[in-house]
C-alpha cells in the first residue's frame, strides 16, 4: 500500500496537485473511509430537503442530492465506484485511479458541506451531519496528509514547480466589472497565496507602460500625474491593449496576480486562452442583473467618496452598467465565473471569494 499511495505524487489524473501522503496508511483505511463518504451521502443526507431553511433552499437540497447520482469518473457513479461488483477492488487502488477518486471526494466534502451550513436549519441534524463531514476531513487527512482548508499551501507548493503544466508558471488574471470586490479579492489572494499584484490601471497611468505604447498606431491617451503618486485620465482602447500586452510579455510565465479591470472585451482575444482567467462580478443569469447594477452603482459611489473624488461617479446610468455586463458576459462566454453573492442573494466575504479562487484553481 506504500508504494501505491506514494504512486499518487507522480500520476495523479487531471490534477496537478501533490499530496504530503501518509505512509502509514492502509487499504482498509482507504475503504472504509470510501464506504463512510458513501453512506453520509446514501443514508446521512437521504431526507436533508425536510430540514432546509426555506423553499429556496429546499431546491437548493435537492439538486445537490441529484448531483450525488451523476457520472463522476469514467462514467460511474460515487455509489458504482463504491460497489466491488461494479468496480473491482484491483481497479480502485490503480494509482491514477485512485488520486482522481480521492480528488473527487475531497471535492464532494466542501460542496456538501457548504450546502448545509448555507441551506439547513440550525438543529441535531445540521449538528450531526456536520460532525460527520468534520471526521470524514479527519480520516482524509490521516490518509491524505492534508486538510481540506490547506489548500493555500498546496497551491503556492504548486505554482513554484518547474514544468510546463497548465497554470502552475503562468499568472493569475482578474477581468470583471467595476464595484464587483474584484480588486479587493486579487489584493487578498495576493497576500493569501505570497505573490506579486499588479494593477494593471496602475501600469496603464505609468511611465514606463506611456513610453513603450505612445508610439504604437491608433494609441490615444491623457495622463495627469499627482505629487503624491497618483494617475488619472483618459486612454483610449488600443493604449489599454497595448499595456495588457507588454504585461503578458513580462509575465505571462510569472506567478502573480494581474487584476485588468474593466473595459477589456477589446482584448478579450489575447486573454481567453489563459488558463487562471477568472471573470469576476457577473450575475449568474441576466434575470439577476437589475438589483446587481444597484449593488455596482452603490459600490462605485462609495469607492469614489473614499478617494475623496464623489463626483466621479455621480454621472453613472444603470443602461452604461447594463452595457459593460453584457459585452463581458459575451466576450468572456464559458469562463470561469466569480459571483460576489450566494444564490439566496447573500453577498460573500472576502474571504469566502478568496477561498472559491483557490478552490478552483486546484
Amino acid at each position: 500500500m506504500k508504494n501505491i499511495i506514494k504512486k499518487l505524487l507522480r500520476e495523479a489524473i487531471d490534477t496537478s496537485e501533490l499530496y504530503n501522503i501518509n505512509e502509514s496508511a492502509t487499504k482498509k483505511e482507504v475503504i472504509d473511509f470510501i464506504l463512510d463518504f458513501n453512506y453520509l451521502l446514501s443514508l446521512n443526507l437521504a431526507m436533508v430537503k425536510n430540514q432546509a431553511k426555506d423553499e429556496k433552499s429546499k431546491l437548493a437540497l435537492i439538486q445537490m442530492q441529484q448531483k450525488f447520482k451523476t457520472p463522476v469518473i469514467n462514467g460511474k457513479t460515487f455509489f458504482e465506484l463504491a460497489d466491488e461488483r461494479i468496480t473491482p477492488r484491483k481497479d480502485l487502488f490503480n494509482p491514477k485511479f485512485l488520486s482522481a477518486y480521492l480528488t473527487q471526494i475531497r471535492n464532494y466534502l466542501v460542496y456538501v458541506k457548504e450546502h448545509i451550513n448555507r441551506f439547513v436549519v440550525d438543529g441535531i441534524y445540521k449538528t450531526g451531519w456536520l460532525d460527520r463531514i468534520s471526521k470524514l476531513e479527519a480520516t482524509y487527512k490521516n490518509i491524505i496528509g492534508t486538510n481540506l482548508q490547506e489548500n493555500t499551501q498546496r497551491i503556492r507548493h504548486i505554482m513554484r514547480l518547474n514544468n510546463n503544466k497548465n497554470y502552475e508558471q503562468q499568472p493569475i488574471v482578474f477581468v470583471g466589472t467595476a464595484g464587483s470586490g474584484k480588486s479587493t479579492t486579487a489584493k487578498a489572494l495576493s497576500k493569501k497565496l505570497g505573490i506579486p499584484y499588479i494593477d494593471v490601471d496602475e501600469r496603464q497611468g505609468s511611465i514606463e507602460y506611456e513610453n513603450l505604447c505612445k508610439n504604437k498606431p491608433g494609441v490615444e491617451f491623457e495622463i495627469t500625474r499627482t505629487p503624491d503618486g497618483r494617475n488619472y485620465g483618459k486612454t483610449n482602447h488600443i493604449y489599454k491593449r497595448c499595456v495588457i500586452s507588454k504585461l503578458l510579455e513580462k509575465y505571462g510565465n510569472s506567478k502573480v496576480i494581474l487584476d485588468i479591470g474593466a473595459g477589456t472585451q477589446e482584448s478579450s482575444d489575447i486573454l481567453e486562452n489563459l488558463p487562471n482567467l477568472f471573470v469576476f462580478g457577473l450575475p449568474s443569469t441576466p434575470e439577476e442583473d437589475a438589483p446587481y447594477i444597484q449593488f455596482l452603482k452603490q459600490s462605485r459611489v462609495d469607492r469614489a467618496k473614499k478617494m475623496g473624488q464623489p463626483e466621479l461617479e455621480k454621472d453613472t446610468k444603470d443602461e452604461h452598467i447594463q452595457l459593460s455586463i453584457d459585452s463581458i458576459r459575451e466576450f468572456y462566454k464559458g469562463k470561469q465565473n466569480i459571483n460576489p453573492f450566494y444564490e439566496d442573494g447573500k453577498r460573500k466575504t472576502t474571504q469566502e471569494l478568496v477561498d472559491e479562487v483557490i478552490f478552483k484553481l486546484t
